[in-house]
């Protein structure tokens, strides 16, 4: 850095100081800008940009099954199962390795404490090496402990100091995991975690080859190293190519699947993806617009400043010396942006991770890295820059100096010409504020709508929670079932219980458990078969939930293991089978020779009990009797508040069995509420952006025509000593100040129309190019652009022609 540019710095450091109130106002405006935008990319670059912690991320490959959509839509990805991880092992010589896990909730009883129900996951033996998973102290599975499903645990370090209180002693002690007792043989360090699930107990899948002749299961989460220099379309070419083989060997239950390989990082940021760049798009406006208020900032001092320059230009210096000044303070202004940003985005990460609690874990260690800091500092100092190079630009392209001085002395502004630059800078600012706010308001009424949807059942007055039965107590079908009737009927006679009933959802977006339907009397196969949403359910659930059946009959005591098997189909699934036909007595069956043929016994209307946003889709309803698992969740209908009975509807499941967790235990409109937090945090964020930058464009209006009045005080004596009123020479500022509202208005319609369409998948019973919605957002940018014009068209009109004359 030169010696003549560190004294500008030092000369610009004093000019700022003594205007405190330009330099606080344009630090804050672009610290809130520069602020919001690191925070938001601090959470991009951990998801998408930042290499996973992971040995050989760039290799991480996931592996899964694949179907075709409804109507031969875009393939749809499923798990591994069993059968595919083995053969996908032995077979593919594009991988390493291929690691699978299966995560499941997992009961943890005894140590003197309630039973608690923890995220668990059964691994195979180098699936944690894969990942790095290095032991803080003990060590992970081999492969001899997989392969004979030993029953031994590795923790996760939060477990071990939440529920065993860091005690190093555990090692080697036994911890009762489903009902069995499981050796501890490691905790793993701190830092690790895993790549989508939150997983608090590790313990061996147990996969062998007996796997393979297993019921078809597709729930593993299955990971794979490519070899170097192998191309993703490689490894998904022999994939295909395995799919292929499996689809011959068992006809039954793979016909019409295939598989594919994704990168890791792209896989886990899925999800995430829109979300995340909606909010970025979003802050990158609110910053655009900060600068823009900044330079109309700057521009005004620069102005002021002008008969300054002139001097300087006429003492022999050069435009770029008579520019300096300027660009030196912008410098300064965006360091100053920065350093108060920085601040603003290292309070507000945690507060933005804790509006999305379904976060992938990858995202709980986001901090305002080496990279993120370098570009904060770069965004500021280039937005400081921005902010300022228009000003120093026009001071830099001063003409003859003598009438620059002549002029610097008669009129306090610079002109026509600068009155639009300071005009085209309000209706930049006018568009952006309108994309910003037609946004969140698009946000808002999806919020709106969701909160009137009804979802086809009563949730008012409705307790759930969710149930583990260990396997080790509960080892089949008929056990199960049991027991859950036993707990059902106990429920039922707390004092205050209207119903209970047992179901295998839990209520929860993106949670509900899907399976593919194959109908009788057409061949299997893509063009015949379809994915539908799978409920196990006990008799009286629809009862309990007060959802109408539209024909047939619900479930009964009678509809247990070794009776004809049954379901109770949705409306879109019976009219999407047998259109025009009766789907009573009609047979379908999930694929897999060991899944019976189901008889259709009922039609059940269409609900949404997987998250309000949830599409309505075909649903098959199985008898729980018939078909079960250990994870269950109850509904509990209540005469009064749900929460007061919580306590002893837990007491009635604990007289059975005092070993059994109960989680999630909440009222089911609660749950409902919260299935909403993605939307309402996206909500939130776009109305605050929207808020900061409608107070940002109307401030950059005021001052503008603040300015336009100051400059044009002696027309404005001409106008009203000729006869004009105080209310025409007002209205006449106005107009004039509006109309490049207008401009932005038009500008900012196109521009929000297409934001609306990048962000139409987020939406719900809402278009993005709404036109009622785009101009009601309208309507109330230019009402509060038109109050900041009027305030000081107001002063303006209230001139005496005699003082404004005198004035010049």
């Amino acid at each position: 850095m030169s010696s003549s540019f560190v004294r500008a710095l030092r000369h610009a450091a004093r000019a700022l100081r003594r205007s405190p109130g330009y330099t606080a106002t344009a630090v804050l405006t672009l610290a809130l800008g520069i602020g919001a935008t690191t925070a938001i990319y601090s959470v991009v670059s951990a998801l998408m940009l930042r290499p996973l912690p992971y040995p050989h991320a760039e290799r991480l490959l996931v592996l899964s099954n694949t179907r075709a959509g409804p109507a031969g839509g875009a393939e749809i990805d499923y798990g591994g199962g069993p059968r595919e991880v083995l053969r996908w092992r032995q077979g593919l010589r594009t991988l390493e390795a291929v690691e699978a896990i299966y995560a499941r909730p997992i009961a943890l009883s005894g140590e003197g404490t309630e039973p608690e129900t923890i995220d668990g996951a059964g691994a195979t033996a180098g699936y944690l090496p894969l990942l790095g998973a290095d032991a803080a102290f003990g060590r992970s599975f081999t492969g001899h402990e997989d392969s004979s499903a030993a029953q031994l645990a590795v923790l996760s370090h939060g477990l071990w100091r939440r529920r065993f209180g860091g005690d190093p002693a555990i090692l080697g002690k036994s911890i009762v995991l489903d009902g069995r007792p499981h050796v501890v043989i490691g905790v793993l360090r701190p830092s690790f975690q895993s790549l989508v699930q939150r997983v608090d107990v590790w313990v061996p899948l147990g996969l062998t080859e007996a796997s393979m002749k297993a019921p078809v299961s597709r729930f593993h989460a299955v990971l794979g190293l490519a070899r170097r220099g192998v191309s993703l379309a490689a490894v998904t070419a022999e994939l295909r190519a395995t799919a292929t083989e499996l689809q011959r060997d068992y006809p039954a239950s793979n016909t019409g699947w295939s598989a594919r390989a994704r990168p890791a990082q792209a896989a886990m940021a899925e999800d995430q993806r829109a979300s995340a760049l909606t909010l970025l798009g979003a802050v990158a406006f609110l910053l655009l617009l900060g600068c823009a208020n900044v330079a109309n900032l700057t521009l005004a001092r620069a102005v002021r400043r002008r008969g300054e320059t002139a001097v300087r230009l006429a003492l022999g210096a050069t435009r770029w010396q008579a520019a300096r000044p300027q660009l030196a303070e912008s410098a300064l202004i965006g360091l100053g942006g920065a350093a108060f940003g920085v601040a603003v985005a290292a309070l507000a990460v945690g507060p933005l991770l804790a509006l999305d609690p379904d976060r992938p874990p990858i995202l709980d260690s986001v901090t305002l890295d080496g990279r993120v800091l370098a570009a904060a500092v770069l965004l500021s100092v280039l937005a400081g820059l921005a902010s300022g190079a228009l000003p120093a630009l026009r001071a830099a392209r001063l003409g003859g100096t003598a009438g620059t001085l002549a002029e610097s002395g008669r009129r306090l502004a610079g002109g026509a010409r600068d009155r639009r630059v300071r005009r085209v800078l309000v209706a930049a600012q006018t568009a952006l504020a309108l994309v910003l706010l037609t946004g969140a308001v698009l946000m808002l009424r999806t919020l709106r709508e969701l909160g009137r949807v009804d979802p086809g059942f009563d949730a008012h007055n409705v307790l759930t929670m969710q149930l583990n039965l260990p396997a080790s107590r509960y080892p089949d079908k008929a056990e199960r079932a049991a027991f859950v009737e036993r707990a059902l009927e106990t429920i039922r006679a707390v004092p205050g219980v209207v119903g209970a009933a047992s179901t295998l959802n839990r209520f929860v977006p993106q949670q509900s458990l899907q399976t593919i339907l194959s109908i009788e009397g057409r061949p299997a196969g893509p063009e015949n078969d379809f994915s539908t949403h799978f409920r196990r359910l006990s008799p009286g659930y629809f009862e309990t939930m007060r959802i109408p059946l539209l024909r047939g009959r619900t479930f009964t005591a009678e509809d247990r293991e070794g009776s004809v098997p049954v379901a109770v189909v949705s409306r879109s699934l019976a009219e999407r089978a047998w259109p025009g036909e009766d789907a009573l007595g009609k047979r379908l069956k999930r694929p897999g020779d060991a899944n019976p043929w189901l008889t259709v016994v009922g039609v059940a209307p269409d609900v949404r009990d997987a998250g309000l946003d949830d599409e309505l889709g075909p649903t098959i309803y199985l008898p729980y009797a018939q078909t079960n698992t250990g994870t269950v969740s109850l509904v509990v209908r209540t005469a009064s508040a749900p929460a007061g009975l919580a306590p002893a509807v837990r007491q009635a499941v604990w007289s059975l069995d005092r070993d059994l967790p109960l989680d999630a235990v909440l009222p089911l409109e609660r749950l409902m509420d919260d299935s909403l937090s993605k939307q309402r945090s996206r909500a939130v964020l776009l109305s605050l952006f929207a808020a900061v930058g409608l107070a940002l464009a109307s401030l950059g209006l005021y001052g503008v025509t603040s300015h336009t009045v100051a400059e044009r005080t002696r027309e404005v004596g001409i106008r009203m000593a000729l006869g004009a009123t105080g209310p025409s020479v007002g209205r006449l500022l106005v107009l004039d100040a509006m109309r490049w509202v207008a401009v932005g208005l038009l500008v900012g319609a196109a521009l929000a129309r297409a934001a609306g369409a990048a962000i139409q998948g987020l939406l719900f019973r809402s278009s993005g190019a709404d036109p009622l919605t785009l101009l009601g957002a309208a309507l109330v940018l230019a009402l509060v652009a038109l109050v900041a014009a009027y305030l000081p068209a107001r002063r303006a009109a209230r001139l005496v022609p005699a003082s404004a004359l005198g004035g010049e």
